[in-house]
C-alpha cells in the first residue's frame, strides 16, 4: 500500500474511482463494474511512462554514485511541479522499496562505532564543558569527543548523524522495468483505496482458486460468509465451482458463490487491522483469471465520514490491474503456510496427540476442506475428521460482529444434526452434496469471552461447545469417541468374516481389521459372529482355542517361571506381544516378586468357588 495521503481517487454519484496509470497507452480509471473512468488520453499515457522511466533512472543513478537519501529525495522533489505530486511520490515510495539503504562512516572510524556512541560521548563532553561560547570551546569540545572515541575531529559532524534517514546512502537499487513500475503502483493504489474498506463482496469465477483465497481470508483474520451468488458475479463464459475438492457443492448452471467479508462494527470506530487485511487479500484475488469486487470504503470529507461504493473486475482493469506483486523480493507472504496461527497449530499437534497420525484405520483430520452448502447457503469449515467413511466438521467461531453471528449461526442452525452421531456416513446421499438439515455432523466451538444473545440460540444444539483462551479437545474427542463405539458396534453386528479371515492359531487383530477396513476393536466380536467359541482374544491376536488348549497341556505340568512359560509359547510361534494375556486366559496370574523378569513366576488361579 502507498500512505492514504498519495491515495489519487475521484467521486462522483456515491462511487469512488482510483486514478490508475495507463500501462499500455491509455489513462484509464476502473470504473463501477468496469464502465466508467472517462475517455482515453494518450497525452496522459506518455507523461506518465515518461515520470517513472526518469524515476528509475534517478535511482539507478543514486545507487551507483552513493546518494544519500536526503540528496534523492531533494532532487525527486525538483520533477513535482511539472507532475501530479501524488504521483511522483507514490512511485518513488515503491521504488524506495526497491532500494538498501546504509549508513555510511568514514575509513578511519573503529569497527562498531556506532553513532549513537559518538553523540553520547560529545554531549557528555559539552554538558561538563559547560555552553560553548567560541568556536574554540566548541572545537576542545570536538576534540575531546573524538579522542573518546577513537576517530579523528573532523570525522565528529559526519558520524554523529551518520544513521539518520536522510543521510543514509543507496547502496543496491533492484532495478525494474517502467511496465512492471506503473502495474505495480496500480495495485497498490487500489489497495491503499481499500484502506478504507468497511465490508466487501467478491466472485471468484473459477472454482480451483477457492482454497487459496479463502485460506487467505482467514489468515487475515475476517470474517466471512460464502453464498450462493445471485447472479451479479456470473463472468462471460459460465459460471463457477465452489472450491476444487470432491465435496464441493454445485448446481447445473449456477453462478459463482458470493464471498462477503466483513469490516468493523462502525465506521466511526475504525482500526487500520481491518484496512490493511482487506488490501493484502486484493492481490490473491487477482491473480485468478476471472473474478469481481464490490466494496464499501469509508473516506472522511469535510461534511464527515462518508461511504462510497468501489466496484472493479477482471475484464475492465485487465491491462491495468494483474496479480502481481513487485514489492521487496525478500518480503514474503504467508497466504499459503500450512496453520494460520500458533494457537491453530497448538490446537492441530494435540490432536494428532490423540487421535495419531497416517493410521489408515485411525481419524485424519484436514484442515480446510471444500466448501459446504445447506439450502442457499455456503460454509467452509476449518477442519474435517474422517475414518472409514464418517465425516465430522469443525466450525470455530471466534470474533464478530452482530450481523455477522446472526448471519452465521442461521447456516449453522440448518447444518447441525438433531443426532449428530447419526449422520457422517458415506455411502449415497452422504456428505456435503447432501446437505440441509440433518445432512452434516458438525462440531461448532465458540469463543465464550466474546458471547452474545444471538449465541444462545444454537448454545444448546448437539454439537456446540464453548472455550476459553484455548480450543478445547475434550469434546471434540467425547464425539469422535461416541462414533468410534457405535462404528465399532455396526461392524460387529454387521460384518462376517471370510474363510481366508479364519483359520490360523493366531491372527493379528489389526491385520483384519486393515483388510476389512473395520475398527479393531469390532474384530473380536467379527470372530465371535463367524466362528463362535473357535478363538479367543489375547492382547492384539485372536488365538485358536485349539491353540490355546494345546499350550495349557504343555505348561500345566511344566515350569513356574515366567520367562520359562514364555519360552514355551514362543517355541510355538506365540508372538510375544500377546504372552502375558495368552496366559491369563489358561487360568494363571504372574506373580511378580520385583521388577526382573527372571525372578517372576506364575500361579494357577483357584477355580471359582474355592477356598
Amino acid at each position: 500500500m502507498l500512505p492514504s495521503e498519495l491515495l489519487r481517487a475521484r467521486t462522483s454519484r456515491g462511487r469512488i474511482y482510483p486514478m490508475f496509470c495507463s500501462v499500455g497507452g491509455a489513462d484509464t480509471e476502473a470504473g463501477g463494474g468496469g464502465d466508467g473512468g472517462g475517455p482515453e488520453n494518450g497525452a496522459a499515457a506518455d507523461t506518465e511512462r515518461e515520470l517513472a522511466s526518469a524515476l528509475i533512472s534517478r535511482f539507478e543513478d543514486a545507487s551507483a554514485s552513493g546518494t544519500s537519501r536526503g540528496e534523492l529525495h531533494r532532487t525527486i522533489s525538483d520533477m513535482e511541479p511539472d507532475y501530479d505530486y501524488k504521483l511522483v511520490r507514490g512511485l518513488r515510495t515503491l521504488l524506495e522499496r526497491r532500494s538498501s539503504f546504509a549508513t555510511q562512516r568514514p575509513e578511519s572510524c573503529p569497527p562498531g562505532l556506532d553513532p549513537y556512541d559518538v553523540r553520547r560521548a560529545l554531549f557528555t563532553e559539552s554538558s561538563a564543558a559547560g555552553l560553548a561560547t567560541s568556536a574554540a570551546k566548541r572545537d576542545a569540545i570536538i576534540r575531546r569527543a573524538a579522542d573518546a572515541c577513537g576517530i579523528r575531529p573532523a570525522d565528529v559532524p559526519r558520524v554523529m548523524w551518520a544513521d539518520l534517514e536522510e543521510n543514509q546512502t543507496l547502496e543496491h537499487f533492484d532495478a525494474i522495468s517502467v511496465g512492471d513500475l506503473l502495474l505495480w503502483y496500480n495495485m497498490s493504489l487500489a489497495q491503499t483505496l481499500l484502506f478504507g474498506c468497511t465490508r466487501m463482496e467478491f466472485y471468484v469465477g473459477e472454482g480451483p482458486y477457492w482454497k487459496e483465497i479463502l485460506r487467505a481470508v482467514k489468515a487475515r483474520g475476517l470474517m466471512y460468509v460464502l453464498e450462493p451468488g445471485d447472479g451479479a458475479g456470473k463472468k462471460k463464459g459460465g459460471g463457477g465451482d465452489i472450491g476444487s475438492s470432491s465435496n464441493s457443492s454445485r448446481k447445473e448452471g449456477g453462478v459463482p458463490p458470493r464471498c462477503i467479508l466483513e469490516g468493523p462494527l462502525s465506521v466511526f470506530k475504525m482500526t487500520t487491522k481491518y484496512g490493511t487485511a482487506f488490501a493484502r487479500l486484493l492481490p490473491v484475488i487477482t491473480r485468478t483469471p476471472s473474478w469481481r469486487i464490490d466494496a464499501t470504503i469509508s473516506r472522511k470529507t469535510p461534511g464527515g465520514v462518508k461511504l462510497y461504493r468501489f466496484e472493479m473486475e477482471s475484464d475492465s482493469v485487465h491491462a491495468h490491474l494483474r496479480g502481481v506483486e513487485y514489492g521487496p523480493r525478500h518480503g514474503t507472504d504467508a497466504d499459503l503456510q500450512q496453520y494460520d496461527s500458533a494457537v491453530e497449530q497448538k490446537f492441530a499437534d494435540i490432536l494428532y496427540a490423540h487421535l495419531g497420525r497416517g493410521d489408515p484405520l485411525g481419524w485424519r483430520m484436514t484442515r480446510e476442506p471444500g466448501p459446504l452448502i445447506s439450502g442457499n447457503k455456503a460454509m467452509l469449515p476449518d477442519f474435517v475428521f474422517e475414518r472409514l467413511g464418517r465425516r465430522v466438521y469443525l466450525e470455530i467461531v471466534g470474533f464478530w460482529t452482530p450481523d455477522y453471528i446472526r448471519r452465521k449461526f442461521a447456516k449453522l442452525r440448518d447444518m447441525l444434526l438433531v443426532e449428530p452421531a447419526a449422520a457422517g456416513k458415506s455411502g449415497p446421499g452422504a456428505g456435503p452434496e447432501a446437505g440441509g438439515a440433518g445432512g452434516i455432523d458438525m462440531l461448532v466451538g465458540i469463543d465464550s469471552s466474546l458471547l452474545c444473545s444471538q449465541a444462545s440460540e444454537v448454545a444448546g444444539l448437539p454439537g456446540v461447545f464453548m472455550f476459553g483462551r484455548d480450543i478445547s479437545v475434550k469434546p471434540i474427542l467425547d464425539h469422535l469417541g461416541k462414533i468410534d463405539a457405535e462404528l465399532e458396534r455396526e461392524a460387529a453386528s454387521g460384518a462376517r468374516l471370510s474363510p481366508g479371515d479364519i483359520g490360523a492359531d493366531v491372527i493379528a487383530i489389526r491385520d483384519v481389521a486393515v483388510r476389512r477396513l473395520a475398527p479393531e476393536g469390532a474384530v473380536p466380536g467379527m470372530f465371535e459372529a463367524s466362528a463362535p467359541g473357535r478363538y479367543v482374544r489375547a492382547g492384539p491376536f485372536m488365538v485358536s482355542a485349539a491353540k490355546v488348549s494345546e499350550m495349557s497341556e504343555a505348561i500345566g505340568s511344566g515350569p513356574e517361571g515366567f520367562v520359562d512359560a514364555c519360552r514355551i509359547l514362543a517355541d510355538a510361534k506365540i508372538p510375544e506381544g500377546c504372552h502375558a494375556e495368552l496366559l491369563s486366559c489358561m487360568g494363571y496370574d504372574v506373580v511378580w516378586p520385583d521388577l526382573d523378569p527372571n525372578n517372576a513366576r506364575i500361579q494357577k488361579r483357584a477355580a471359582p468357588g474355592r477356598d
